[in-house]
């Protein structure tokens, strides 16, 4: 039986695509050039995962995880060469624990960065400005409070960034 979920792929610019078939379904796939692509999605298991390419999207296989955290998909973002991800941890019967992760946008690996920005939130976000840099957004009380928190160095420091907005805000980055 062949599956319903697809990815089409193209190499000349949407002049000719090809479709490849998928145990999983892709959402969003990002690159961070003609190879190198990340993606979150859902395995034919129903986990939720990351998956990554390197080979223009013809095949993706998950991204590995370290620190025990596993995928929540909420967001990847590729920017300058490094791919950035939320992971969390979740005890059995019990809360989850977010966290930014990082890798190279090259790589399959993804690890949690030196800091977190907000280890009490209920839903966390994450936009790339570049290798070094990126904006994490999280909620907190049923998602009535939302906070917007920034690196500039590989996620070893974050500072709040303090905006006039209420309720979820949803940052974008260029460069």
């Amino acid at each position: 039986r062949q599956s319903r979920d697809w990815l089409a792929t193209t190499h000349d610019a949407g002049g000719h695509w090809t479709v490849v078939r998928a145990a999983y379904n892709l959402q969003d796939p990002l690159f961070a050039g003609p190879k190198d692509g990340w993606a979150f999605g859902v395995s034919a298991s129903r986990g939720a995962l990351y998956y990554v390419t390197h080979d223009g999207g013809a095949s993706w296989t998950p991204a590995h995880l370290t620190g025990g955290q596993t995928p929540y998909t909420t967001t990847v973002a590729v920017a300058g060469g490094a791919a950035w991800a939320i992971g969390n941890h979740c005890q059995s019967g019990g809360p989850c624990t977010y966290a930014v992760m990082r890798g190279a946008a090259s790589g399959s690996t993804l690890a949690p960065t030196a800091v977190q920005p907000a280890p009490n939130a209920e839903t966390m976000s994450i936009v790339a400005g570049s290798a070094r840099t990126a904006y994490a957004t999280a909620t907190t009380n049923g998602g009535l409070a939302s906070r917007i928190y920034a690196t500039h160095d590989d996620g070893r420091h974050w500072a709040t960034i303090t905006t006039g907005c209420r309720g979820a805000v949803r940052p974008a980055a260029v460069g």
